[in-house]
């Protein structure tokens, strides 16, 4: 029975491990996504339109905004820093603030195609980037507001602990007194892998090993 057992805890636990890399991985292409839609905005801008006067503070705005939504941290003052304190007072005055900049950033390509700056064709291959960025960050969304479902995560632990504890009852009859490291090896490994899946299951906080977020709004700006 212990055995039988042992196998399908393993089993539990790389699927707990992959599900969690699988969220953690997925956050990054995303932010990866922002980091790329964001070259392509202001490349196309700049070419197309001549000039990307005010443009390149609101991409960057968008970045830290959105991180600061992901951590549902309400402090934009990063977002004041590039794109002025009256889009960072709007966007922190809705649910979404992220969402209220790339408005923004639609209205300057409107005030482009107005002014005579901009084609109309032109105008939509640079809102395509902007709705890029709003898909990525909805992948973000799907993350942060989908954990891994809370029984699925109890049954492993109870299902860990039921089997460490009675691992000794195995152990002792067969190596008597090197039971001990062979258990506190045994139990290094397999908490170790529970942990792990812990430790990356929420991609965007501010533990050492989540996603660098700091450092992706950085590069972006």
């Amino acid at each position: 029975a212990h055995s039988l057992m042992g196998v399908a805890l393993g089993m539990l636990l790389v699927f707990r491990t992959n599900a969690s890399y699988d969220r953690y991985w997925e956050g990054r292409k995303r932010w990866g996504g922002v980091v790329n839609a964001s070259r392509n905005l202001m490349r196309r801008a700049s070419a197309f339109v001549g000039h990307a006067d005010g443009l390149g503070g609101l991409v960057a705005a968008y970045a830290f905004a959105l991180k600061q939504h992901l951590r549902s941290n309400p402090d934009l003052s990063e977002v004041a820093e590039h794109a002025g304190p009256a889009i960072a007072e709007a966007a922190g005055a809705i649910a979404n603030p992220p969402a209220r900049v790339a408005l923004e950033m639609s209205r300057w390509i409107a005030a482009r195609v107005s002014a005579g700056e901009l084609s109309a064709e032109l105008a939509r291959t640079l809102e395509e980037n902007v709705g890029e960025l709003l898909d990525h960050q909805g992948a973000c969304e799907r993350i942060l507001k989908t954990p891994v479902p809370f029984a699925y995560v109890a049954q492993i632990r109870q299902l860990l602990m039921i089997y460490l504890l009675t691992l000794p009852l195995v152990l002792v009859p067969m190596l008597g007194w090197v039971a001990i490291p062979a258990l506190m090896l045994i139990s290094f490994g397999l908490l170790g892998i529970e942990e792990a899946g812990v430790e990356i299951e929420e991609p965007f906080g501010l533990d050492a090993n989540d996603l660098p977020l700091e450092g992706l709004c950085t590069t972006i700006a």
